[in-house]
This record gives structure tokens, C-alpha cells and sequence, in this order.
């Protein structure tokens, strides 16, 4: 956090020596302490080009649109990224399961003989996963994010077996590399190749009825022009969508399952005032896309 005008003066004399050396050929922003975002006390900065917050690691399904929808009415405005979600294998609050003047972090019978975790019960919230990753992902880009980033607990360390811990992990970092969130970020990527944030516009109200903050919660984002809707439903819920968002009297409709990429076509339907739409699967784990277009 910024606290007083002379941390200010600080970084703004970093940034200056940072801009005369580089030629302002770099772009620049700050990265916050967790549930913050540089906007809360940087944005007017001139040399801060995009905001970014930490969400962090206190909790599943992280209310991330929050952060967005925040930033998305800044003036002037300025793009956006949540630089620091939950990162894949991290424990939920970590800090409140480890005693960091200890090397080991935590008691000895929660390690196996080389250093990663045994014993998950210690760590009584449970861990970040790949459905967590997804889950914060959309609803990010959605709410109108220009980026993302995917972390891994292991990876951001470097985390060898054996080494000195910084904080305690499931796997090698080699291991992680081929997390399950790690691989499904490649759908995230083809979905946005397809329909670029550039193009995107939040827009909450092509939800019809009501919208929970919890685990259900729905987020909506279209195209400029009307062209085309995506939907994202965290838990394969059951959404109404207000279809005069989208600028067509014809109308096809798919799901697109953000763990593996699998488009499903919906079939023909005749194009109503308020239409309801049901995934394919419901429940945690069971997130999809729900993609309208203009036919």
C-alpha cells in the first residue's frame, strides 16, 4: 500500500529514473498488496499506464468482478489485469497454517523427506485448484480485464525437492508444469483469439433475473456492436438471457467447456424476448461458455 505522501514521492522518483532510462519504452504499473489495486491511490500518476490489483489467495470463488467493475468506470481511463489471483496448489489463506520464522514453515509431520506436502489436512480451507483458476479467469475477462495471470505455488518459487521453502507446495515446480489450470489456460487463450477483449464490453444486464454473489454468480460480456454474447456460469447454473442484447433477428448458440475446449452446438430454437439456457452439466467443477452469434 501507499500510506503517506513520502512512500508516494518514492515511487514516483523510481518511475521517473525508470522512464529516463529506458526512454518510456516500457510500460509501467504497480503491483499492490493483496485486495487492493494500484487505482486506489496511482491512477492520475502519468507514468502509470495500467492498473492492476491483487485478488489474492483469501478465498474461493474471489468476488475478482469486483475489482474490475471498480477500475472499468476509472477517469481517465486506463486498462486493467488482475496481476496476483490464487495461484493453482496454493492453500486458501496460507498464512493463517504457517509460522514464517520457522524454515520449514510448518510442523515437521505435515512434510514428506523432500520437503512438499504429506499431511493436506493442516491446511483446513483446502487448496486453490484448476476449477479455481478458471472460475477467477472468466470472471475477469468478462468484467472487462485486458489480462490475466495464471500462477502456480510451486512454479512462482521455483520450488526443487529438498530446497529451502518459501512456502510449502504440493509438487516439484517441474512437476507443475503440467498442472491441469496450467493446460486449460489454452482454451482460455483460443476463446479470446475468437473473441478478443479488444472488442469486448461488460454488460450485466443480458442477465435476466437474479444474479448471487456466491458461487452462482453470472457474468456477461458482448461485443460492440451486438454481434455476438459470451456467458459464463461457474457452476453450470441455469441462465436467462435478455437476447435483444444481440443484434441479429437469427441466432445460433454453443457451449464451450473451458477445460478441454469442446464446443457443443445448441440446437435451433426460435428467438424469444427472454431465453433460458441449461449446460450441459451442473455443480463445481462443471463451468462453461455460453457463446450466441449472429447467424
Amino acid at each position: 500500500t501507499i500510506d503517506n505522501k513520502e512512500v508516494l514521492q518514492i515511487w514516483r522518483t523510481m518511475a521517473d529514473g525508470i522512464k529516463a532510462g529506458d526512454g518510456g519504452k516500457h510500460l509501467m504499473t504497480f503491483h499492490p498488496r493483496g485486495g487492493y489495486s494500484s487505482s486506489a491511490w496511482l491512477h492520475n500518476e502519468p507514468w502509470l499506464d495500467f492498473n492492476m490489483y491483487q485478488s489474492g489467495h483469501a478465498q474461493k470463488f474471489n468476488h475478482v468482478y469486483e475489482y474490475a467493475e471498480t477500475d472499468y468506470l476509472m477517469l481517465p481511463a486506463k486498462p486493467f489485469l488482475d496481476g496476483e489471483p490464487a495461484y493453482e496448489d496454493i492453500a486458501v489463506k496460507f498464512w493463517e497454517y504457517m509460522d514464517f520464522s520457522d524454515p520449514r514453515r510448518v510442523p515437521p509431520s505435515v512434510l514428506n523427506e523432500q520437503g512438499l506436502i504429506e499431511n493436506r489436512e493442516h491446511f483446513e480451507d483446502g487448496f486453490f485448484t484448476d476449477d479455481d483458476i478458471r472460475v477467477h479467469a472468466y470472471w475477469n475477462f468478462l468484467s472487462g480485464a485486458c489480462g490475466y495471470t495464471y500462477g502456480n505455488n510451486a512454479v512462482w518459487q521455483m520450488f526443487r525437492e529438498n530446497d529451502a521453502i518459501v512456502l510449502p507446495t504440493l509438487k516439484d515446480w517441474r512437476e507443475a508444469l503440467s498442472s491441469p489450470g496450467a493446460n486449460q489456460m489454452k482454451h482460455l487463450y483460443v476463446f479470446l483469439e475468437k473473441y478478443p477483449v479488444s472488442e469486448m464490453v461488460p454488460d450485466q444486464s443480458i442477465i435476466y433475473g437474479k444474479n448471487p454473489t456466491t458461487e452462482e454468480h453470472i457474468r456477461a460480456a458482448r461485443s460492440r456492436e451486438g454481434k455476438w454474447l459470451a456467458i459464463y456460469l461457474a457452476q453450470g447454473q441455469k441462465v436467462n438471457v435478455v437476447m435483444s442484447k444481440i443484434a441479429h433477428a437469427k441466432v445460433k448458440a454453443y457451449w464451450y467447456n473451458p477445460k478441454n475446449g469442446n464446443e457443443t452446438s445448441i440446437s435451433a430454437f426460435t428467438k424469444k424476448d427472454i431465453q433460458a439456457f441449461v449446460p450441459p452439466t451442473n455443480g463445481i467443477g462443471n463451468d462453461w461458455l455460453l457463446i450466441l452469434e449472429g447467424d
